[in-house]
């Protein structure tokens, strides 16, 4: 298999996820990234043609595995995805391809409600794949995280996905079971120079390696020195793991956050900006 000569980071040895891999680009996507080292899960609205690509992709000397995933189905992204990455011993990169559009021509007379139905699934299915719910282990890129403090509060900011956790410090007792939140209902305290955060109340929209809404997240934050962060977290969930288990992370002091945002190495703002200017300067000759 012949690798891709300009990726700019090694991706072998990688689990990657490819949604709409059946076939068009999400099909392209799995073969660059199987051709590249990656182990890859090859999924689809149907397992049939997700079975193909992975014996093709297998043939050419690549790993890949198939599994049937509608990303419109929430219930089966929270059931599907954990699967996957116990499977391939974790996800390190999604890659959201899914089209939902059935193929429908822009100007289809039934345009507006192919689209109504198909942009709310777009826009929310890479983040109920990726955002599995606490702890935060790393993920393929961007693992970056703002922690600001105030009186009373700490606030810890993930760029991806722009989620932000509010923190309270001062005792206040956690939401009743009831109230259910994406990221947990968090509450925090001092034990010396490390701050310990107890969170529970998660919802069944978000799952961790496939534990119940009913975890319970530890984590500790200890500052090791100047530049290094002690991360260390443990989960309880007697539905999913016969006991406890903890896991320690550290995290680095990298400088400054950049906004996680898609800009297609910004060549797509090259073209924008040089359509710009060539209608300024067609402008400019019709004044003269």
């Amino acid at each position: 298999m012949n690798p891709v000569p300009d990726l700019s980071r090694s991706v072998k040895g990688l689990a990657v996820l490819v949604t709409g891999a059946a076939s068009g680009m999400g099909r392209a996507t799995a073969f660059v990234f199987a051709r590249e080292g990656a182990k890859v899960a090859v999924t689809d609205v149907k397992l049939e043609p997700c079975e193909a690509i992975a014996a093709e992709i297998r043939a050419e000397g690549g790993e890949a595995h198939a599994w049937a995933l509608d990303v419109g189905d929430a219930d089966a992204i929270a059931r599907t995805v954990p699967e996957i990455a116990e499977r391939l011993g974790g996800l390190d990169a999604i890659v959201n391809n899914a089209g939902v559009t059935g193929g429908a021509p822009i100007d289809a007379p039934n345009y507006e409600a192919v689209w109504e139905r198909a942009v709310p699934i777009l826009l929310t299915a890479h983040p109920r794949i990726i955002r599995a719910a606490l702890p935060r282990v790393p993920t393929g890129y961007d693992d970056n995280y703002q922690i600001v403090q105030a009186p009373g509060m700490v606030s810890i900011l993930q760029e991806q996905m722009h989620e932000t956790r509010v923190i309270p410090l001062d005792g206040r007792p956690h939401l009743n079971s009831s109230v259910r939140q994406w990221l947990g209902d968090s509450r925090g305290h001092w034990e010396g120079d490390t701050l310990v955060v107890e969170t529970t109340n998660f919802s069944d929209q978000a799952t961790f390696l496939g534990a119940t809404p009913n975890m319970k997240l530890t984590e500790r934050f200890r500052r090791a020195d100047a530049d290094h962060l002690d991360y260390r977290f443990t989960v309880e969930d007697p539905a999913t793991w016969t006991r406890p288990w903890s896991a320690a992370i550290p995290w680095t002091m990298t400088g400054m956050l950049y906004e996680y945002a898609c800009h297609e190495d910004n060549y797509g703002l090259y073209g924008i900006l040089a359509g710009a200017r060539v209608r300024d300067q067609e402008a400019a000759k019709a004044k003269r």
